[in-house]
């Protein structure tokens, strides 16, 4: 499995909601940030070697308090000793406190790239400039004479780098050839994602029975009454049931788990096209920032006229490759 481009953002607690937006901006795929990957309970140091040890860029977000926390200071010693040995490809730092000035940068860092930029937008797309960057180098050697995966591992990154446009990847292929596996492993190696939820829908769900499905895949034994629940259900406009299914998305991502939908003749029609219900449902994860999704299927599925969505097809390997 690849592992892509990944920025450690280092920062302290009081600049959390400027780095919390730059996060957020640039998705799970891009970046290791502790409110994706520390649990509650991790030993803080291991943690954070542990999630220096995924990334390839570093990135300080140096403010006057910043610079004094030990935590910090820890792992910015901790990215030193990794590019000296070349396990990180680039430091970079932004500087974010307007009274904070040059002298006070470790002097190591003092000749990588120092940015004074407070706008979190701006931070966003300057590191995002640097992963593209770091992709292109990086692809021919994993990639080397296979077009059709280097297409599809871009299209798959920048369905989770672009802030505007997270659509849920398709995985797509025959059952028991490594469709779960995948989307595991995409999910635990680029998303930051510790555990999968699958959600199965069955021929004739619609947006009730999906609720319900995932209420249930999340707190198993809690769905006492499934005719009850589904009349209530069924009774919602579809604008508020999409938005009590997607908060349910945001819960299960919030806690560490990447909620995968599992096709069995749910979801689209004959011809491969989405369900207009199941189109909205798409598009309004794809619309949030803090809702990931992934589908799994038989057969490659599309949206509304026939529109292309994201999606990485898994072919027939033999039972070793799987």
């Amino acid at each position: 499995m690849i592992r892509l481009p990944r920025a450690f953002l280092s920062h302290s607690s009081t600049d959390k909601e400027l780095v919390g937006e730059v996060a957020k901006s640039l998705g799970r795929a891009a970046v290791v940030y502790d409110a994706f990957e520390f649990n509650v309970g991790d030993e803080f140091r291991d943690a954070i070697l542990a999630g220096l040890s995924k990334s390839d860029i570093f990135v300080l977000f140096a403010s006057r308090r910043a610079l004094q926390r030990d935590w910090v200071k820890f792992e910015i010693l901790t990215a030193k000793e990794a590019l000296t040995r070349q396990a990180l490809s680039r430091v970079l730092t932004f500087i974010i406190d307007p009274d904070l000035d040059l002298g006070s940068i470790p002097e190591w860092m003092k000749s990588t790239l120092i940015v004074r930029q407070e706008h979190a937008g701006l931070i966003a797309v300057e590191i995002r400039r640097i992963i593209g960057q770091r992709l292109k180098d990086a692809l021919p050697s994993y990639f080397v004479g296979r077009r059709n995966e280097i297409e599809q591992a871009l299209e798959l990154i920048s369905g989770f780098t672009d802030p505007d446009q997270r659509p849920p990847l398709l995985v797509y292929g025959l059952k028991g050839i490594g469709r779960r596996s995948l989307v595991q492993a995409i999910a635990r190696d680029n998303l930051s994602y510790a555990t999968n939820v699958h959600i199965a829908l069955k021929a004739g769900d619609l947006l009730p029975e999906t609720f319900i499905r995932l209420s249930d895949a999340l707190s198993p034994g809690g769905v006492k009454n499934f005719a009850d629940l589904l009349a209530e259900q069924e009774a919602k406009a579809q604008e508020v049931l999409l938005a009590d299914i997607v908060h349910l998305i945001k819960v299960a991502c919030a806690s560490g788990t990447l909620p995968v939908l599992v096709d069995d003749g749910a979801l689209a029609q004959q011809n491969g096209v989405l369900r207009p219900e199941f189109e909205a449902l798409y598009r309004a994860v794809e619309a949030d920032r803090e809702a990931d999704a992934m589908i799994v299927a038989g057969r490659r599925l599309y949206g509304s006229g026939g529109a292309s969505l994201p999606a990485l097809r898994v072919p027939e390997l033999d039972q070793s490759s799987t």
